[in-house]
């Protein structure tokens, strides 16, 4: 299996993610915030789940930026 390994920070492979971090700098008030937001049961679940929201939105993002990029043939006639 392929695996991503980023010196220092974590190994990343398809079925899961394996991370050590000796020190980020984490706001602590939006930590707390979104863990009671959140009702997970730990602060490690609650930021994979914003990592993965964060994903989420970005991506669709992107398809949205896609709407009204179509340029359409105005002599097609679909019922054909």
């Amino acid at each position: 299996m392929s695996a991503v390994n980023i010196p220092g920070f974590f190994l990343l492979d398809k079925r899961k993610t394996i991370c050590i971090i000796n020190d980020m700098a984490i706001n602590e008030a939006l930590l707390e915030r979104a863990f009671h937001v959140s009702g997970l049961q730990t602060e490690d679940e609650t930021v994979n789940l914003a990592l993965e929201e964060f994903i989420k939105k970005r991506a669709m993002e992107d398809v949205i930026s896609l709407f009204n990029s179509v340029e359409y043939d105005k002599d097609y006639d679909y019922k054909k």
